[in-house]
């Protein structure tokens, strides 16, 4: 009776095994875990800008962003003058091209965005020769000078009534004493006056020397401890002078 049953239980496990099968003749049905999908790299936004750092004022110049990471590429340029129509950004921002005749230094700015984040990154370009540093004031405020004016006698009618104020007139003088500074003794002198008078003084040779040959007339001044003399095209007028001895530029 033992046997009988076992042998009932084993022939009804085959059939339900062929049951199985017959359910999908030829499949054999295997579970597959799904595959592990990568995350989303993670993107920083990064700005970059290949180009020049220097050029030759009014040449076409482009500035490229291509290296950037990211998107939406916003271009800034700014100088100490209206850049108004001196650039413009093409291929969706990726370029910049930019073209000035005014020379000077420039900021090229650009800013790349991705997912939230922003970067921006800045280029100094110097477009054309660096203009010539302002003048400074011709002397320091508060030096002092010996003054010498050589005139030419001849030429005196030539000269503005302004300059000839500054030749003959005793306020002026007395305007450069108040200031400081020292008109040497017969320091407004004509320069053919020594020919026919004789050796000027001593004091005055160096800045007749000095003025020899050039233009007249002329302001020429030391400093109080002597030394070199200097020369100058006599100014405008009084209070053009007195500006120049005070160092007021």
């Amino acid at each position: 009776m033992r046997r009988l049953t076992f042998s009932l239980m084993l022939v009804l496990g085959m059939i339900g095994g062929l049951a199985t099968a017959a359910d999908a003749p030829g499949v054999v049905s295997t579970t597959v875990p799904p595959a592990a999908v990568p995350p989303a790299a993670d993107l920083a936004a990064m700005a970059v800008i290949d180009g020049p750092t220097e050029s030759v004022a009014g040449q076409l110049v482009v500035f490229d962003a291509a290296s950037s990471t990211g998107t939406g590429y916003d271009w800034l340029v700014s100088a100490d003058v209206n850049t108004d129509g001196l650039w413009q950004v093409f291929e969706d921002g990726r370029y910049l091209a930019f073209a000035s005749p005014i020379p000077g230094k420039y900021r090229i700015v650009l800013s790349v965005a991705v997912e939230g984040q922003s970067n921006v990154v800045e280029l100094t370009f110097q477009n054309g020769e660096p203009g010539p540093p302002p003048d400074p004031p011709p002397f320091p405020p508060g030096q002092k000078w010996q003054v010498v004016i050589v005139y030419e006698s001849a030429q005196l009618d030539n000269y503005s009534p302004e300059q000839q104020s500054i030749i003959k007139s005793l306020t002026f003088r007395e305007q450069v004493t108040a200031a400081g500074h020292k008109i040497l003794s017969g320091g407004i002198i004509d320069q053919g006056a020594p020919s026919r008078t004789g050796e000027p003084p001593k004091s005055l040779a160096p800045y007749l020397a000095a003025a020899k040959s050039k233009s007249l007339p002329r302001l020429c001044i030391s400093a109080m401890t002597g030394g070199t003399v200097q020369t100058f095209p006599l100014m405008a007028d009084e209070a053009a002078v007195l500006n120049f001895l005070n160092g007021v530029k």
